[in-house]
C-alpha cells in the first residue's frame, strides 16, 4: 500500500497502480488505448442512426472516440441478466468499415482482464485494423460488468494495486458486492458468451470474427463452444483457454520469463559486461526489500512531490513481474535489479510509474473477481502447487491475494463443463509472445490441441500482447480475410528481437 502525502498525489497513484494492476494479470493488452471521452471511452448524443446503417433492432447513435478519425455509432443494448430477472445494459461501439463492399460478419474486439474496458482499451488499435480490413464492421463491447455495461468497479484505490498490493480490505469487498444492483454470480464467462449471441442476432450478423487478447481469448472460446456455427474465424492474442486456473501458473510462468531475461542478458556482451551475473544481483535485491524497516522517501518523476512507500520482497517481487509484461519496460530490470541489490529503489519506482498513468481506470474488479472466484480458485488446491511456488520469486503470493478476495466475494462455483478444453474446427490463429510472464506459448498450444483447424505463431520480442506490433497486426488481418497465413505475410516476424537492455541511465550499451 503507499501511503501518500496530498490528496493530489493520491489521485495520481490511485491511475498509476490500477494501470499496474491491469498489466500485473496480463490484461493491458495493447498500446496507445486508452480512452478520453466519458466512462465507456465514447461519446455523442442520442440520434436516429439512419446514416450509421444501423439494424432494424438497435437504436445506434453517433458517437466519437479518442484514437478514432471516424465517427462510430453507439448503442446501450439490454439482455437479460440470469435466471431471477432483470437486464444488463451493454454499451457496444460500432465502427463501420470504409471500403465499398461491405462483409456481413464483422469482427468483435474482445478485452483482457477479466475485467478491462473494450471501449477503453480498443479504439486506437481499431483505428490501425480499420485500415487493414477496410471491408468489415469493427465491434468494440463492454463486457457486462465493465466500462460502461453496468460496471462492478469496487473503488477500493486505498491500496489496490498489484505492485503494492498485499491483501484486500475485505470489509470494503462485502460492501462493494451488496452496493451493487446486480448478483455477482451472473457475471460469468457464460453469461458474456451469451451476450454475445444476443448481440449478433440483434445486429442480424450472419457470423462473428472473434479478436480477443488475454482473457478476451477465454471469452471467444467459450462463446464458439456455445455457439460454432455464428463463428467465422478468431484472433486469440495471448491465450488463456478455459483450462487455465488462474492464477495459479502465474508464479512459474513469471519465472520462466525472468530466467529467460537473464539469459538473454547474458548472450547480449554489453548487459554481460554490465551485469555479469544478474541472478545473484536479483536474490541480493528480494534480500534488501525484505529487510527494510521503513518506508522509502521517492520523489515522483512527474510530480515532483514526495511519497512514502512502504517497500517488501513481495512488493519488489509483484514489480518486476509487472515490468516483464512490456519488453520495452523489460529493458530496464537489469539496470533495476542491479540499484535495487545496493539498496537503491528509484530507478524501481520510477518505472512502476511507466508501467501507465490512464486518464480513467481501466480495470473492474468486481468483474475480475466474479470470474476468477467462480471459474478458476475453486479449481486451485494450493497444497498441490506449494513446492512449485516455492521455486519462484513470487512464491504463493498471486494465489493468497486473489483467494482472500474469494472468501468474501458472492460467487458460487461453475460446473466443470463451462471450464473444459473448447473442441471446435473454427479458423484459429494463436498468438503469443515470446517473454510473455503470464501466457506463454504453453497455453497457446494447450487449446491447440482440441481446435482442428488453429495455426500458433510465436512472435519474438513481444511479451504480454502481439498485436500492438504491425506486423503481427498485417498477419491478423489477413487471417480475417482469408482464413490462412501465407509464408510470405510471415517472412516480417523474422527481425523481430527484444529490445536491447539499458547499461545506464544513458540507454543500451554505448
Amino acid at each position: 500500500m503507499l501511503m501518500r502525502t496530498s490528496k493530489r498525489h493520491r489521485a495520481v497513484w490511485i491511475q498509476a497502480r490500477r494501470t499496474a494492476t491491469a498489466a500485473s494479470l496480463g490484461v493491458l493488452l495493447l498500446n496507445g488505448a486508452c480512452g478520453q471521452g466519458g466512462r465507456g471511452g465514447a461519446s455523442g448524443a442520442a440520434g436516429d442512426g439512419e446514416t450509421l446503417e444501423a439494424s432494424t433492432t438497435l437504436a445506434w447513435r453517433p458517437c466519437v472516440a479518442p484514437g478514432l478519425t471516424t465517427e462510430a455509432a453507439c448503442v446501450d443494448f439490454e439482455v437479460p441478466e440470469g435466471p431471477e430477472g432483470g437486464t444488463v445494459s451493454l454499451f457496444v461501439m460500432k465502427i463501420a468499415s470504409d471500403g465499398n463492399a461491405r462483409e456481413p460478419d464483422p469482427v468483435v474486439l474482445l478485452a483482457g482482464g477479466p475485467g478491462q474496458s473494450g471501449s477503453l482499451t480498443y479504439p486506437g488499435f481499431a483505428e490501425s485494423l480499420r485500415r487493414a480490413l477496410p471491408s468489415r464492421d469493427l465491434v468494440i463491447v463492454d463486457q457486462r460488468g465493465t466500462g460502461r455495461s453496468s460496471a462492478l468497479a469496487c473503488d477500493l484505490d486505498d491500496d489496490f494495486g498489484a505492485q503494492t498490493k498485499v491483501e484486500f480490505d475485505m470489509d470494503g469487498l462485502e460492501a462493494c458486492a451488496k452496493s451493487w444492483p446486480h448478483d455477482p454470480k451472473n457475471f460469468t464467462t457464460e453469461a458474456a458468451a451469451g451476450d454475445l449471441e444476443a448481440l449478433r442476432e440483434a445486429m442480424g450478423a450472419p457470423q462473428l470474427n472473434l479478436l480477443g487478447g488475454s482473457y478476451g481469448t477465454r471469452l471467444a472460446l467459450v462463446y464458439a463452444r456455445l455457439y460454432e456455427p455464428h463463428v467465422r474465424t478468431m484472433v486469440l492474442d495471448g491465450v488463456a483457454p478455459p483450462t487455465m486456473a488462474l492464477p495459479s501458473s502465474f508464479a512459474e510462468d513469471g519465472q520462466a520469463a525472468l530466467d529467460r531475461l537473464f539469459d538473454d542478458c547474458r548472450d547480449a556482451p554489453g548487459c554481460a559486461a554490465q551485469f555479469p551475473d544478474l541472478r545473484s544481483l536479483f536474490s541480493e535485491a528480494l534480500r534488501q526489500n525484505g529487510q527494510q524497516q521503513a518506508p522509502v522517501i521517492f520523489v515522483h518523476p512527474r510530480t515532483g512531490e514526495a511519497i512514502e512507500v512502504p517497500l517488501t520482497e513481495t512488493v519488489f517481487a509483484s514489480g518486476v513481474r509487472g515490468l516483464l509484461y512490456s519488453p520495452g519496460l523489460s529493458a530496464l530490470l537489469p539496470m533495476i535489479i542491479a540499484a535495487a541489490a545496493e539498496g537503491d529503489f528509484v530507478p524501481f519506482l520510477n518505472a512502476l510509474v511507466a508501467l501507465g498513468d490512464p486518464p480513467e481506470p481501466m480495470m473492474d474488479l468486481g468483474l475480475m473477481l466474479s470470474v476468477l472466484c467462480a471459474e478458476d480458485l475453486p479449481r486451485i488446491d494450493p497444497a498441490a502447487y506449494e513446492e512449485r511456488w516455492n521455486q519462484t520469486f513470487l512464491k504463493s503470493s498471486m494465489y493468497d491475494l486473489f483467494a482472500s478476495g474469494c472468501d468474501r466475494w458472492p460467487v458460487e462455483a461453475v460446473p466443470a463443463s463451462a471450464t473444459a478444453a473448447v473442441e471446435v474446427s473454427t479458423p484459429t490463429l494463436l498468438l503469443s509472445g515470446a517473454l510473455d510472464p503470464v501466457t506463454p506459448a504453453r497455453w497457446a498450444e494447450e487449446a491447440a490441441r482440441t481446435l482442428d483447424a488453429s495455426t500458433h505463431l510465436v512472435v519474438e520480442g513481444s511479451g504480454h500482447g502481439t498485436l500492438s506490433n504491425p506486423c503481427v497486426t498485417q498477419i491478423a488481418a489477413e487471417f480475417i480475410e482469408t482464413r490462412e497465413v501465407s509464408d510470405e505475410s510471415k517472412e516480417c516476424l523474422a527481425g523481430l528481437r527484444r529490445p536491447p537492455f539499458f547499461v545506464d541511465a544513458k540507454g543500451p550499451a554505448h
